[in-house]
């Protein structure tokens, strides 16, 4: 019996040994995660004992300090992680042991949640079942069992019931959010990457609304698609903050949301009446583009369909009237209505509208940052030997065709955001560029986006954009001459150094909705401001004209 156990405990501890092994093979030969294997040879942090080195080496990340709950407007620490790096000749199976490890602190970024499209991926996962199990392919053909219209009928019932599950679990996200719980959500379990909501999401209502527009129930080949998804959460959205809250402040993009991309919003568009219709309604109206101009009649020139229309509309008081703003660089140009100017546009200079953390960004750290971008840029066109080339501004650096005929290949141009953006990324990391250490060495924020036929690196991003629109209006900008009381959620605290002085909130961002078309491409100048507004996502200036007519519904009244 002894020498059977001997033989039985040596036998597991081969076992474990092997076992030992495959793990290490696997953190090591596996596919890649953040952070990348270290290629330089990783020294321990003992004293007591030289550690053994070597370049092969495994990672263990474990989240060790969660952000609290904040308290105030500023802004929620980035959580610790523990980077965890074992020599790859001291066996996981045997720590811990002296000598073994060494422990690092890293941060991740604020701002890091994924893009939208992780929630809806998992929830067009979850209406894949009930189309699987309830469609009927021959239902149309067969004279016994479902018909298509049973099928339809259950179909519709088993979505809704989806959907309202998972609005069930927003909720109680959103309590979670609120009271600060460390103990993660459900949905944050199951969507590890989703984020904030500002609004509750009436997820059961919207899918309604879209299968009577969309007939989704009645489709037998078709599953439920990642365009019904996201016309569903955008419809769930407009009804949060319509029939759920008050609608005050409404920005756009402009290229492919207003109209198509590179062109003008001509007096022709079906948007203008539409946009018009949301000023005569006292919501104000902010145009996030990324359009750097620095003068007014660039900009009449790619609006001088709906100024023309302000300017002429017998249905807007002079105080609407003033209610639109042009936000132009993402965050770098305000320019207000101005119906005696020439282009119906006059520049706001930026001591009136910029918050105390935007002007606190220098000129220095600004052209340090532009300067690493445009050497990254001239890299790509020689690279990738791209048709372009490079156009420098004061606060902006890209790149355009050469021949305006010429366009510029899709992957070419996410190629070059890419590599700008990480390249900058890492000079911000080791104060290289753009970092302000006159102002506790703060990194000066910026955008890399792709605009279709385009590559630009813009000072700071949508975010900061539609959060000055929320300033400007909410301090008494624009005709509104009202103020309102509410939390600040956004970035600094928004006083205006000149003619809007007094007591002021921003607009909330549950009462703002940014219409877009920026959430996938790389850069997604739009998906950032999700941090500060509630949004909708659209394909095309033909999608933006459905979603201002649902829009108008939910608050009451449908244009015709």
């Amino acid at each position: 019996m002894k020498v059977f156990l001997v033989g039985l405990i040596a036998a597991f501890a081969s076992t474990v040994s092997a076992a030992a092994i495959n793990v290490e093979a696997a953190e090591t030969d596996g596919a890649p995660f953040w952070p990348p294997h270290p290629t330089t040879t990783v020294k321990t942090t003992s004293t007591s004992k030289p550690a053994t080195t070597s370049s092969s080496t495994s990672f263990i990340i474990t989240i060790t300090t969660l952000p609290p709950h904040p308290t105030s407007s500023s802004s929620r620490p980035c959580p610790t992680v523990t980077h965890t790096t074992r020599p790859s000749n001291c066996s996981p199976m045997l720590c811990p042991v002296p000598d073994c490890t060494d422990n690092k602190e890293l941060f991740i970024p604020c701002g890091c949640a994924g893009v939208k499209t992780a929630l809806s991926e998992w929830i067009k996962g979850l209406l894949a079942v009930p189309f699987v199990l309830y469609s009927q392919p021959t239902g149309v053909f067969e004279t016994n069992g479902f018909n298509v219209s049973q099928m339809s009928e259950e179909a519709h019932r088993r979505y809704a019931e989806i959907m309202r599950d998972i609005e069930v679990m927003v909720d109680d996200h959103i309590t979670h959010q609120l009271n600060g719980n460390m103990v993660p959500s459900k949905l944050k379990l199951l969507v590890p990457t989703i984020g904030n909501f500002f609004t509750r999401l009436p997820l059961e209502a919207a899918f309604k609304f879209q299968d009577r527009k969309r007939y989704i129930s009645s489709r037998r080949f078709v599953s439920p698609s990642f365009n019904d998804v996201r016309l569903i959460l955008n419809s769930a959205q407009l009804m949060a903050v319509t029939t759920h809250g008050t609608l005050r402040l409404a920005t756009f993009d402009g290229d492919v949301t207003l109209y198509d991309d590179g062109e003008s919003l001509e007096p022709s568009s079906p948007v203008i009446p539409r946009m018009i219709d949301l000023l005569r309604k006292n919501v104000r109206i902010g145009i996030v583009t990324a359009a750097g101009y620095t003068s007014a009649d660039r900009y009449y020139a790619r609006l001088h369909g709906l100024l023309d229309a302000i300017a002429g509309s017998a249905l807007l008081t002079p105080q609407q009237r003033q209610n639109i703003v042009i936000m132009g660089g993402e965050a770098n140009y305000l320019f207000e209505f101005s119906p005696s100017s020439p282009h119906l546009l006059a520049p706001v200079p930026r001591a009136r509208w910029l918050t105390p953390e935007m002007a606190s960004w220098s000129d220095s750290s600004i052209a340090a940052l532009l300067d690493v971008a445009e050497a990254a840029l001239r890299d790509c066109i020689k690279t990738l030997n791209l048709p372009a080339t490079l156009m420098r501004k004061d606060r902006a650096v890209g790149i355009i065709p050469t021949d305006p005929k010429v366009r510029i290949p899709r992957e070419s141009l996410e190629e070059t955001v890419l590599v700008v953006q990480k390249i900058l990324e890492l000079s911000l990391s080791v104060g290289i560029g753009g970092r302000d250490f006159d102002n506790n060495n703060k990194a000066v924020p910026f955008c890399a986006f792709n605009g279709g036929r385009d590559v630009f690196v813009d000072i700071g991003d949508k975010s900061w954009g539609v959060a000055v629109c929320q300033t400007w209006f909410g301090s008494g900008g624009g005709g509104s001459g009202e103020n309102n009381n509410g939390n600040t959620n956004g970035h600094g605290n928004g006083n205006h150094n000149g003619n809007h002085n007094g007591n002021y909130s921003k607009i909330k961002p549950e009462q703002t909705l940014h219409v877009g078309d920026q959430f996938l491409s790389a850069g997604s100048n739009d998906f950032k401001a999700r941090s500060v507004s509630t949004t909708a996502w659209i394909a095309s200036p033909a999608e933006t004209v459905e979603l201002l007519d649902e829009l108008a519904g939910f608050m009451g009244k449908k244009l015709s």
